[in-house]
């Protein structure tokens, strides 16, 4: 006899934020005792996945079915899922982690209306917020996103930072180079100071970077959340630039120079107003430091638990017992 079960939709090994985290939250309500699995594609690379990759797998193989109790969580982006999953007698559940590519899913808000599915996830107040103003009548839970704790250096800890400038110019490779070219033009005593892309790179190997790094400028865009100014702020660097709209939800006067969309040159001076206080390292820059380290202290691994086991209660209500793989439990 089959037994409801809840199924995320994830791309394995995780290569993007999204992608990971649907995974941790598969891993998460596993350890909870929630009855969850990572739905993979046939060819995913399962036999090459590492020893401690502790996650729940199927693949989808043809034709397989699944029961009415069943609930597959979708991507708000993944149009084809989102079709073949309607023709199965399974719920839905839609994770917005950035509304921005809510239609790449579907067509209007009108059309995720009357799509009848569950419930919507999503990754922030501002992602909610923004799902509920273009018209969203789904009931939408925020869960919350984490910062690794990989990333975290301490207050009394801090390393000898370089006097470099981290960042990722992939969201915005149009503007990126004119916000440098802008800095280097009005402040050419800091035409030394390297500016290191991160691109490519591993989680360790971006906390590393960010570890060794004075200034981190943020060319977040479209986001839902944003999670890479948060992890510079938990590597103890001083944050400028876009908050990408879902940085709104934690971007402060107190936790970094933030500049509002389109003020390019408005960013170039945050980035070397950052390499001043970096220099001078006085009681200015300890306290944006410090800012940013509550900042990102608040993005906690038990915050995104707390949250997602909250909405799977809210969601399953009374039937919440019948997802849970011990008789008994009560997580």
């Amino acid at each position: 006899m089959a037994v409801p079960t809840i199924y995320y939709i994830c791309v394995v090994p995780p290569r993007a934020g999204g992608e990971l985290v649907n995974v941790q939250s598969v891993a998460t309500l596993h350890q909870h005792g929630v009855r969850a699995v990572a739905l993979v594609n046939l060819d995913a690379p399962i036999d090459a996945l590492p020893k401690d990759f502790n996650v729940p797998l199927e693949r989808l193989a043809p034709g397989r079915a699944f029961c009415a109790d069943d609930i597959v969580v979708i991507p708000e982006y993944y149009r084809e899922a989102l079709r073949h999953f309607a023709t199965q007698p399974c719920q839905r559940v839609i994770h917005t982690q950035g509304p921005f590519l809510t239609f790449r899913g579907f067509d209007s808000i009108q059309d995720m209306n009357a799509a009848g599915l569950l419930a919507g996830v999503s990754c922030s107040t501002f992602a909610r917020g923004l799902m509920q103003r273009m018209g969203s009548e789904l009931r939408w839970h925020v869960v919350t996103p984490f910062v690794h704790p990989m990333f975290h250096r301490p207050v009394d800890a801090l390393p000898a930072k370089q006097l470099q400038v981290a960042y990722m110019p992939n969201k915005r490779p149009k503007e990126a180079p004119v916000v440098y070219s802008l800095f280097r033009h009005r402040y050419p005593q800091f035409n030394h100071v390297p500016w290191v892309p991160i691109v490519g790179m591993s989680r360790k190997e971006c906390a590393d970077i960010l570890a060794r790094s004075a200034v981190f400028a943020s060319f977040s865009y479209l986001d839902g959340l944003g999670l890479p100014p948060l992890e510079a702020m938990s590597a103890g660097c001083l944050v400028c630039g876009f908050d990408g709209h879902g940085g709104s939800d934690y971007a402060t006067p107190d936790n970094g120079l933030w500049v509002n969309e389109g003020e390019h040159e408005g960013f170039a001076d945050a980035v070397a107003r950052s390499l001043t206080l970096a220099c001078e390292n006085g009681p200015h820059a300890q306290r944006q430091r410090e800012a940013g380290w509550q900042t990102s202290a608040s993005y906690a691994p038990g915050r995104f638990e707390r949250e997602l086991l909250a909405a799977w209660r809210a969601v399953l209500g009374a039937r919440w017992p019948e997802y849970l793989r011990l008789a008994g439990a009560s997580v």
